[in-house]
């Protein structure tokens, strides 16, 4: 492990898998993700899991870190979570963020399985 933190990855069986498109903003987010906990979260354990409803894909990556105070979460230069944003918005979906200083954080990525009306 490059970074020393401890991770557990759970994939539950998606059917159908996204579409390309789909699977590359997850991927990409998942990525950013990961290295944000790596860079700033001083977490000791991350936990990532993928799963698939009826209506979405679901990214949820949960970290023991530092954790933010609620002014960090909005931060206009957070570019990472910028782009993992905007990668949800493109498919109609939608990033949360909870996190507390000194209990971690927990980002949940929903990104709709298909397109929504209109698009």
């Amino acid at each position: 492990l490059r970074t020393g933190i401890a991770t557990r990855i759970q994939c539950e069986e998606t059917a159908p898998a996204p579409d390309p498109e789909r699977s590359t903003a997850i991927f990409r987010s998942f990525q950013e993700l990961l290295t944000n906990v790596a860079r700033h979260a001083e977490a000791q354990r991350v936990r990532a899991t993928l799963r698939r409803d009826d209506d979405a894909f679901e990214l949820i990556v949960r970290d023991d870190g530092v954790g933010l105070r609620d002014e960090e979460l909005n931060r206009p230069d957070a570019l990472g979570l910028i782009g993992v944003r905007e990668r949800a918005l493109g498919f109609g979906g939608e990033l949360h963020l909870t996190s507390r200083p000194g209990d971690g954080t927990t980002v949940t990525l929903r990104v709709p399985t298909s397109a929504p009306p209109g698009r």
